[in-house]
C-alpha cells in the first residue's frame, strides 16, 4: 500500500529526474554529430504533457463534441478548481471511454494547484481508498475491478486513469490499462476538440 509520505517522495523524485534530464539536454546541446546518449521522452512520464496553455475550455467545448456528463463533482475542497466532472465519450458511440475533467481558471493555475491531487488519481502512484485518497469525490469512479483468472474473485482498487494531461485550463484524466492507451484515448479526445 502506498502511503501520501511515500506518494510524495516518489513525485518529488520523478520531478527531479525531469528536471536533470532536462538540464542535462539543454546543456549538452547539438553538434550534429547525432543523437543524445541519453533518450528519454519526457512525453513518456505521466502527466508531463501540456498543451494550449492560453486555451480557455468549459464543459460546453466538451458536450460539443459529444462528451456525456454521468456527474458533476463538487469541488468545494478541489483547492481553485471551478468544477469537474466524470463521464464517458468515443469516437464509437458503442466504444466510449470514461474520462474525468477538472476545470480551473487557467493551466498554471491547474498546474500549481491541479497536479498533486491528478497525480494521485494515476497509475503508478494512485492512491484511490477512503484511507488513501486526500480527495475522496469521484474515487469510485477512478478505479475498476480487475478479475483474477480462475480464482473466482475480483479486486476493485485497480485504476481506471493512466496518465493526465493539461488541456488549456483543463486537468484531462486518461483512461486505458496502459500507458500508451492513455495517451491515445486522451489524444482522441483532444484532437475532437482542435477540430
Amino acid at each position: 500500500m502506498t502511503t501520501p509520505d511515500r506518494h510524495s517522495n516518489l513525485l518529488i523524485a520523478r520531478l527531479c529526474v525531469l528536471i536533470v534530464v532536462v538540464l542535462f539536454a539543454a546543456s549538452c546541446g547539438s553538434d550534429g554529430g547525432g543523437g543524445s546518449a541519453l533518450d528519454l521522452d519526457e512525453s513518456d512520464l505521466v502527466g508531463t504533457r501540456m498543451i494550449d496553455p492560453e486555451r480557455q475550455l468549459s464543459f460546453e467545448d466538451f458536450k460539443t463534441v459529444g462528451f456525456k456528463k454521468n456527474t458533476k463533482y463538487d469541488v468545494s475542497e478541489l483547492r481553485e478548481a471551478q468544477e469537474a466532472y466524470f463521464g464517458f465519450w468515443g469516437i464509437d458511440p458503442y466504444d466510449r471511454k470514461d474520462f474525468e475533467l477538472r476545470i480551473y481558471a487557467s493551466q498554471s493555475d491547474a498546474i500549481a494547484h491541479g497536479t498533486k491531487l491528478a497525480s494521485e488519481r494515476t497509475w503508478p502512484n494512485e492512491l484511490l481508498t477512503k484511507d488513501t485518497a486526500n480527495w475522496l469525490v469521484g474515487i469510485d469512479d477512478a478505479r475498476k475491478c480487475q478479475g483474477v483468472q480462475g480464482m473466482g474473485f475480483a479486486t476493485c482498487d485497480v485504476p481506471k486513469y493512466y496518465d493526465y494531461m493539461f488541456v488549456g485550463n483543463v486537468i484531462l484524466f486518461c483512461p486505458g490499462a496502459s500507458l500508451a492507451v492513455a495517451k491515445e484515448n486522451c489524444d482522441e479526445l483532444v484532437t475532437a476538440l482542435n477540430q
